[in-house]
């Protein structure tokens, strides 16, 4: 039996990295020294007609894996829900230059991952997680609201998820290669901002707390599995 390829990643130090949905966001990122953004090399989960691309893809589902990876250097995007070592492993052996965690992950999950991956391959995985932005919701068929009894309600107030916001915890982070920032609806300004304290974060030159309770989330990264 052939043993198995050991696959491995020399460690760096994190860098930001950024997807954005506009032109002027992308400007706002190159102006502030990010030099991996994801604009229009993503290649999405459902997506099913593929053009020819130029350089580095962030690809979301197996079917863009297949169709770019003899063409295109490329990373794999958090909607392939990486939540072990051997799912990274398994994108590595396909060509992924780096793997995005899910967002499901907790602080205590992800170092588990990353001992088992060093352990089955004697080195690190290259790894990316998504540090700040509004996270993707699953469309449902019911109102929220109306299951809470307090239907029509939305009439009269407004209601907004949080955001995902981790840049406090940049410093306690280690391991993790590349630390995405995600912008949606942002202005150039905020999109500005946002990098100016994610950078101060991760150099240690900011050390005053950025997170607002009232409009912020941490996600899953400070809980504890049930």
């Amino acid at each position: 039996m052939k043993a198995k390829e050991k696959i491995s990643f020399a460690p760096v130090k994190p860098y930001l990295t950024a997807s954005v949905t506009t032109k002027e966001q992308y400007d706002a990122c190159v102006s502030c020294g990010i030099k991996e953004i994801y604009f229009e090399n993503v290649v999405r989960r459902n997506q099913n007609d593929y053009k020819e691309q130029e350089g580095q893809l962030l690809i979301g589902g197996y079917g863009g894996i297949y169709h770019y990876r003899e063409t295109n250097p490329f990373v794999t995007d958090y909607s392939l829900n990486v939540i072990n070592a051997t799912s990274c492993y398994e994108l590595y052996k396909l060509g992924a230059k780096r793997v995005t965690l899910s967002y499901e992950l907790n602080k205590g999950q992800i170092e588990d991952l990353m001992n088992a991956y060093y352990e089955e391959n004697d080195g690190y995985p290259a790894l990316e997680m998504i540090v700040y932005g509004k996270v993707p919701l699953m469309f449902t068929k019911y109102c929220p609201m109306k299951k809470m009894n307090q239907c029509r309600i939305c009439k009269t107030k407004s209601y907004e998820l949080k955001e995902l916001n981790l840049l406090d915890e940049l410093p306690n982070i280690k391991g993790i290669e590349a630390l995405r920032l995600n912008f949606t609806v942002e202005s150039k300004e905020q999109v500005v901002k946002v990098i100016n304290m994610a950078s101060g974060k991760l150099n240690g030159s900011m050390n005053n707390a950025v997170f607002n309770q009232e409009t912020d989330t941490r996600g899953h990264f400070n809980k504890e599995i049930v």
